[in-house]
């Protein structure tokens, strides 16, 4: 009985073809659009933290617990060859870079510039960051380069330098007294794409950075990269633990970038925004269907109530022709899906270097297509056209009999 009451349901829907397509095509419009904003939206996401963490920061760092609030050169990290043999036999990590960071003067003959300076081992922070495969200009310094230095693109523009040419850092030391101040070479010119690199960075060799600063061995961060970024939760409650916060602590990359962090929670909300503006579009489309194909049917209805049919039977039949109609808005919108979504997963969109919340979008944002975009929101429009449903079948079926046996 069941079986047969589920056949008409379908046969009524392609009563009339053009208006169940028309209608199908609508609503699977609608879920196209969740889908590729939905994979849209993970693709930047998955862009912005792989350009942040790829870029410079790491997946997290290391610093004295008052570093970071302070900025003051004297809180270095203690015992930081006990931190780097640890890190060194860590398999987790895919690589690591200890720096040496102070603020500093740059002086070229035509002008002077303040900017932070950050001594770093070349090898190590060639797999940690993409400063070697941004330097575009010269060459990326080497273990022994102990009197050259890299620069940004804008920086090098204000000084007006270019390689080769002699630049002089000044910065004050860590325990206070005279200003250290020694000549460069520029060796090379890096372009992030970002004002804050390029405008106010420069690298230098570590060592001759804790010269500068007046301590043989002092380190104020290590950058980190896991391997498995499947599992960076898990590794950064891991690394918490590793390292207290009494004398110094691991800080993830949400918690140095906090508006970064806050601008991807924001595309979250505004994807649930855009689901719940869909949902009102869909709501009306297939309220508006059924009202149409139910109210052509008003005297059909009167007549099976008429020679007894159960209401339960006539709410059978109809909830069967709004799932039939959801099943086939799902079968077009993921067609659609496939082949608009497709092009954006291929081509991607090109923002030409566009700056969203501090991190330039230097290359295409691909979507992301997922299980769970053609599992979860295919599912939620058949609930939810379900759902919408029950107020037109409510409208009907309260109708009596006679009424809908009256010729209009």
């Amino acid at each position: 009985m069941n079986l047969i009451l589920i056949k008409l349901g379908i046969r009524n829907v392609f009563r009339n073809k053009r208006r169940t397509f028309l209608t199908s095509l609508a609503i699977g419009i609608g879920l196209m659009s969740l889908i590729i904003a939905d994979g849209f939206i993970l693709g930047m996401k998955s862009y912005m933290i792989r350009s942040v963490t790829d870029d410079y920061l790491g997946h997290g760092q290391i610093h004295h617990k008052k570093f970071l609030k302070t900025n003051k050169v004297k809180y270095v990290i203690e015992n930081p060859g006990k931190i780097e043999k640890r890190l060194s036999s860590d398999t987790k990590l895919e690589g690591f870079s200890p720096r040496a960071i102070s603020s500093a003067l740059i002086a070229s003959a035509q002008g002077s510039e303040q900017i932070s300076l950050v001594g770093i081992k070349p090898r190590y922070e060639s797999i940690l960051s993409r400063i070697k495969t941004f330097t575009t200009v010269g060459d990326y310094l080497e273990k022994n380069d102990k009197s050259y230095i890299l620069i940004g693109k804008k920086l090098a523009n204000k000084l007006k330098v270019d390689i080769g040419d002699k630049v002089v850092l000044t910065l004050s030391p860590i325990g206070g007294g005279d200003l250290s101040q020694e000549l460069f070479r520029i060796k090379g010119i890096f372009s992030y794409g970002s004002s804050t690199f390029d405008n106010h960075m420069a690298f230098i060799n570590l060592s001759r950075a804790q010269e500068m600063l007046g301590c043989q061995n002092c380190i104020h961060e290590f950058a980190l990269k896991f391997n498995d970024l499947s599992n960076l939760p898990v590794l950064f409650e891991e690394y918490k633990k590793k390292f207290p916060k009494d004398a110094y602590y691991f800080e993830t990359w949400k918690e140095l970038m906090p508006a970064l962090n806050s601008a991807l929670e924001l595309t979250d909300i505004s994807m649930a925004f855009l689901a719940v503006f869909l949902a009102i579009l869909v709501g009306a489309t297939v309220i508006n269907t059924l009202y149409m194909a139910l109210y052509e049917r008003k005297f059909e209805f009167g007549v099976l109530q008429a020679i007894g049919t159960r209401k339960k039977v006539l709410f059978t039949i109809i909830i069967t022709e709004s799932i039939a109609l959801a099943i086939g808005s799902i079968i077009m919108g993921s067609i659609l899906t496939f082949i608009f979504g497709g092009m954006l997963a291929y081509y991607g969109v090109d923002y030409g270097g566009v700056t969203y919340a501090s991190v330039p979008l230097r290359e295409p944002i691909y979507m992301v297509f997922s299980l769970k975009q053609f599992i979860i929101y295919p599912l939620g429009l058949i609930l939810f056209t379900i759902l919408i449903s029950f107020y037109p079948i409510w409208q009907l079926l309260k109708i009596s009999p006679s009424k809908s046996l009256k010729i209009m």
